[in-house]
């Protein structure tokens, strides 16, 4: 078993806002058998079983679907993101100004950036990667970015 906590999570514990959680997976041989991800605050309970599918609060199964994007994707798409740990700036060998670029393409009204916006409806950002992947299973959001 593992027990996860990502810094996002830490942040939001520390500054009481309620999206944290504790995640646990369960491995057989390197293959995930269970997965559960509990967010106290919210009394979110996220559980999966290989081959019994996924569920929230033990009774409603999740609606993890495969299906094709739809035409109008990401224009008609809700997405969540976060910004990762490495937040130093291009000056310093860091990432940060590539993914500013790509969020503000991402969020910017639709033709804005000289017809590179407007990829999506609305953004969210939870502060728990972990969470965002959940509330994505869950059909809450449609897609989850880390830069």
């Amino acid at each position: 078993m593992a027990k996860n906590t990502t810094d996002g999570d830490h942040q939001n514990y520390i500054h009481l806002f309620p999206m944290f959680c504790v995640s646990i997976g369960f491995l057989v041989k390197g293959r995930p058998v269970i997965g559960v991800i509990y967010a106290p605050l919210l009394n979110s309970l996220f559980t999966a079983i290989r081959g019994q599918g996924a569920f929230y609060n033990r009774t409603t199964k999740l609606p993890i679907q495969l299906t094709p994007i739809p035409p109008q994707a990401p224009q008609k798409c809700i997405f969540s993101c976060e910004w990762g740990k490495d937040r130093r700036d291009i000056s310093k060998g860091g990432n940060l100004h590539a993914k500013t670029e790509s969020f503000i393409n991402m969020a910017t009204e639709l033709g804005g950036r000289g017809g590179k916006g407007g990829m999506v409806h609305g953004v969210r950002s939870l502060g728990s990667a972990t969470l965002d992947l959940a509330y994505c299973a869950w059909g809450a959001l449609d897609f989850w970015w880390e830069g």
